[in-house]
């Protein structure tokens, strides 16, 4: 299943985890497509520090 999430978020997916701390029921993967005014949004958000967390993926699995 980790390779499955990793891979389709390599694809650009955002992936969404449904379950309970002891079970996964199902994954969604939510694609969008990118706007004009994505790139200058997110160059925004880093600008004041908002920077995605890899840490949070990872801790899924462990």
């Amino acid at each position: 299943m980790e390779s499955q999430i990793l891979s389709l978020q390599q694809e650009g997916n955002t992936i969404v985890i449904i379950g309970t701390k002891e079970k996964i029921f199902g994954i969604m993967a939510v694609a969008d497509d990118i706007r004009d005014t994505s790139v200058k949004a997110l160059k925004g958000l880093q600008a004041v520090g908002v920077n995605q967390d890899w840490r949070i993926s990872n801790c899924i699995f462990k």
